[in-house]
């Protein structure tokens, strides 16, 4: 969690929202994994060979209708807390950093350049908000969703287990990768901005001049260029995220691929007792690996706050 003498006093002051959020956040995922558990009691009324009653089926839909109905209002609630949370804090630091800037003197405006200072209040803000929300988020996901399937799983079969946590090394890799290639990136758009910033400054700042020499057509050569450069920055840096997501996708579907066939090939061979074992486990591990991609979506935004 971003910790700091500047933002932990906005942590006690919107507490509230922030555990209300957590606990609504808790609560949502732990209904989603029961789940897979009431279609996999589904799946066995169908393979027992006592005749089959409405009633037995309308009572497990029953509890998966309400726990559908009680995630929807969980996930308000939680989506209400938690991003009301971060944009207030957001907002509380733009306000006091407002302030601070109207008690700095000349000579440090003339050592900060005034695109450095814009990108603070904008960018950079922005991200601390998107940590502080999403960010929030992911941890929780990240630590509850996982440790439970992990749990989910092994009680189940080990040997499936296995296979589907050794592609854990390959995401692991793809993080370290994505967390150099991302800080680089962001550090690279950040100066592109900072100049955007500083240009457009300097010539509002000297519009007469620039009016008198006749120099409009070239500033605005010169804009266009800078502003072009901006924008292959940023293209840059959506590109290694959506080629992150890409090859997150990619391994989750391999490993679900695998996981069907050695897992359907267990119950072939009747080394797996009932298909609800089969039902469970496939969903515990699509959350493990969705957030095994939430721990590495996580580092990135670590590594923006950092840089």
């Amino acid at each position: 969690m971003l910790l700091g003498k500047y933002i932990n006093k906005y942590y006690l002051k919107y507490i509230i929202y922030l555990i209300i959020g957590i606990v609504s956040l808790v609560v949502v995922d732990y209904w989603g994994l029961l789940i897979p558990e009431y279609l996999g009691e589904i799946i066995d009324l169908f393979n027992e060979e006592k005749a089959l009653e409405f009633s037995m089926i309308s009572n497990i839909i029953g509890n998966l209708l309400w726990i559908a109905v009680l995630s929807f209002f969980g996930r308000i609630i939680w989506r209400y807390t938690i991003f009301h949370a971060s944009t207030k804090i957001e907002a509380s630091l733009r306000h006091e950093m407002f302030l601070k800037s109207e008690r700095l003197s000349q000579k440090y405006y003339h050592e900060n350049k005034v695109g450095t200072v814009m990108a603070w209040f904008s960018t950079d803000l922005e991200t601390i908000e998107e940590y502080l929300g999403w960010g929030t988020i992911m941890i929780v996901d990240a630590v509850f969703l996982s440790i439970l399937s992990m749990y989910k799983m092994i009680k189940m079969d080990i040997f499936l287990s296995i296979i589907t946590i050794l592609p854990m090394i390959i995401v692991v890799i793809l993080g370290a990768w994505v967390e150099k290639e991302m800080g680089e990136r962001w550090e690279h758009r950040q100066r592109q901005y900072d100049h955007l910033y500083d240009f457009s400054q300097e010539n509002f700042s000297g519009i007469r001049v620039i009016k008198a020499f006749v120099k409009e057509i070239q500033e605005i050569k010169v804009f266009k260029k800078i502003a072009k450069d901006n924008q292959d920055a940023n293209l840059k840096f959506v590109k290694v995220t959506i080629l992150f997501d890409i090859l997150i996708t990619l391994i989750v579907s391999i490993v679900m691929a695998l996981l069907v066939g050695v897992g359907g090939y267990f119950v072939y061979r009747n080394s797996l007792v009932t298909s609800s074992n089969t039902a469970s486990p496939k969903n515990s591990i699509r959350s493990l690996f969705c957030n095994l991609s939430i721990f590495c979506s996580l580092q990135k935004e670590l590594w923006r706050i950092a840089c």
